[in-house]
């Protein structure tokens, strides 16, 4: 099932959306319960996931030059940027999506949606 909302007692801000809290604590508990090979998440088959990273869309407050040295020092590695909308798109370890969701610089963190087949 897909999440709509972020719980109240997810480790979590609410900017970072409820899919990205929930591949979070999936990931946490993946890490915290010792196992073994790759991760796999329930969202697998709607996000996208390659390894202990997710693809994202950051969308911050100030430059985005700014912005992206702030993402980059938190491990993200950016693909592409939007000046006029401040966005910064790449590829952010999952256990730091907090993190970056916490930035005081920081507006909203968006999944990268796999597409769609008809």
């Amino acid at each position: 099932m897909i999440p709509l909302s972020v719980p109240t007692d997810s480790p979590v801000p609410a900017n970072a959306g409820a899919q990205l809290a929930k591949l979070y604590v999936e990931y946490r508990a993946f890490v915290e319960g010792g196992s073994q090979g790759p991760f796999t998440s329930s969202l697998s088959s709607i996000l996208s996931i390659q390894g202990s990273r997710v693809g994202v869309d950051v969308r911050g407050k100030v430059d985005v030059a700014i912005f992206s040295s702030e993402l980059t020092s938190l491990g993200m590695e950016i693909r592409a940027t939007e000046p006029l909308t401040k966005t910064v798109e790449g590829s952010l370890p999952i256990d730091q999506i907090p993190a970056v969701a916490s930035l005081p610089t920081t507006v909203s963190v968006l999944p990268i949606l796999k597409p769609m087949r008809c």
